[in-house]
């Protein structure tokens, strides 16, 4: 066993005294943590760390063998120098070689070798005080990152009293397990735009290429996620930023645009039946409800027969069929209704026409069959074809007389509005185009009359009226004037308006 024994040097050093041992062997310990920083034995002359003993040997083989104490998670260690004169806290490098495949690089910083020569002696600890006179900032240099051995960020007294305590207590210079020296951060990415529930991996390498050891942390994990690894996954609409921080205090930030995809459209209607000039609204709704982009583009497949708005209203504009679409601007979502757009007074001058230049004669007491086959027609057997052709299947079949027009409730039945009429009243100012006007005296048969307003004109009425021959003959293919059946006549009856 060698003897122990110790020679007592005292320096004054700005006004600090310094006791260091003699050499001697000591048993040390070699931390090993998760950023990989190596904690080196530094004493007055050069040393390795063999089976946890300190032992005097050259620098070069210092810089090698030191090593010995780490262990990767899996793979091997190696040091890597830029060159001869780079030792130990002056920029070597120390690989991970994880299955062959070279992952990450760790700058090691030897606490306490400020001037980088492998040792720990009083040149150290006159610079570290030298340092905290000038008031000397770290700024990222590797040997002033040495000289703060409490690692507060700043060189004082307080570091050169703690390497002069642990050489003579012969112990290890501590190194900070929380913190690692990092060079400069690099993001693959500075801002990224993803989908919810889709991920995206950004990489944090130094600027000598290799992977940097940072933290990851969303400002809002509402939005965006981030792991250990980089790998940032949407979680909801809007944005938050990712803040990547090195062991050092040095932080990047990312900035993450999180959408929320449409997965459906729908409408609320799908099919729209209106009368010329008539409007209606659709209203779409996005699904699911927190989508980003709720904007849809409306169209019609048809124009000509309905137009639509970019708020959804539909006008019908002539007789036919059209499609109303609604879709996201690049067209990956749609939704679609149907419109079909009728003209009752189109069809019933249409059928007027017909009768007018088709040789039809008058019958106003046999029944007619539904549609009119024949060439006989009187104003109930006119008026229930049209009612047929406009889609009312119910009229199919034996006229409807003008009784049972009185008697029947089609407010009921088909949702009409209905305006009942007095014996002798005067109803111009009640008609509106496409009226359906009824008089019976409630004997029905010759005792009743109808017709179809076709237009009301400075106190005029217009109507498509089958009363008798002469009034379609004579027409020339237009409506008639009908005055005394509007203003004076002493049968009472109803108004039935139907669009």
């Amino acid at each position: 066993m060698k003897k122990n024994h110790l020679i007592i040097l005292v320096v004054m050093v700005i006004g600090i005294i310094f006791v260091f041992p003699s050499n001697e062997q000591r048993k040390v310990e070699v931390k090993n943590n998760s950023y990989m920083e190596a904690n080196v034995e530094i004493q007055e002359e050069s040393y390795f760390i063999d089976n946890g003993f300190i032992q005097p040997i050259a620098l070069k083989t210092l810089r090698s063998n030191f090593l010995n104490g780490f262990k990767a998670t899996s793979g091997s260690l190696n040091l890597s120098c830029a060159n001869e004169g780079n030792y130990v806290g002056t920029g070597c490098f120390l690989e991970t070689i994880l299955n062959n495949d070279k992952t990450s690089s760790y700058e090691v910083i030897a606490y306490g070798d400020v001037t980088g020569d492998g040792l720990g002696t009083i040149t150290d600890i006159v610079k570290m005080v030298m340092y905290s006179k000038k008031s000397v900032g770290i700024n990222g240099n590797a040997n002033k990152i040495a000289a703060d051995i409490d690692y507060d960020s700043k060189i004082s007294e307080d570091d050169a009293i703690t390497l002069a305590a642990h050489l003579h207590d012969a112990v290890p210079i501590p190194t900070p397990t929380s913190k690692n020296v990092s060079t400069k951060i690099e993001l693959s990415s500075t801002s990224i735009a993803i989908e919810k529930n889709s991920t995206k991996k950004v990489f944090a390498t130094t600027n000598k290429g290799d992977v940097a050891i940072v933290d990851w942390k969303s400002n809002n994990p509402a939005i965006a996620t981030v792991d250990s690894t980089g790998l940032i996954t949407g979680i909801g609409g809007g944005t938050t930023t990712i803040t990547v921080s090195a062991k050092d205090g040095t932080t990047r930030s990312l900035n993450v645009s999180v959408s929320v995809p449409v997965s459906g459209i729908s409408l609320s209607s799908t099919s729209l039946s209106l009368e010329k000039g008539k409007k209606a609204s659709l209203k779409a709704t996005i699904s699911p409800s927190d989508a980003t982009n709720k904007g849809v583009v409306w169209s019609s497949s048809n124009s000509k027969v309905a137009t639509v708005d970019q708020n959804g209203n539909v006008v019908a504009v002539s007789a036919g069929t059209a499609i109303i679409t609604a879709k996201l601007a690049d067209g990956s979502v749609k939704a679609e209704a149907s419109v079909e757009v009728k003209d009752f007074l189109g069809l019933v001058d249409t059928i007027w026409k017909k009768i007018a230049s088709g040789g039809f004669t008058y019958d106003g007491v046999n029944a007619k069959s539904i549609p009119i086959t024949g060439t006989t027609i009187d104003c109930s057997a006119f008026v229930s074809w049209v009612l047929y052709e406009y889609g009312y299947e119910d009229f199919k079949g034996s006229q409807k007389s003008t009784l049972m027009f009185l008697n029947t409730n089609y407010t009921d039945l088909y949702g009409w509005e209905e305006i009942n009429v007095s014996a002798g009243e005067d109803v111009t100012s009640k008609l509106k185009p496409g009226d359906i006007l009824v008089r019976d005296n409630g004997s029905g048969g010759a005792y009743g009359h109808m017709n179809i307003v076709a237009k009301v004109e400075n106190g005029v009425v217009y109507a498509y009226d089958c009363g008798n021959a002469n009034n379609w003959n004579n027409s020339g293919g237009e409506p008639i004037v009908i005055t005394n059946f509007v203003k004076s006549d002493s049968r009472a009856g109803k108004i039935i308006r139907i669009i």
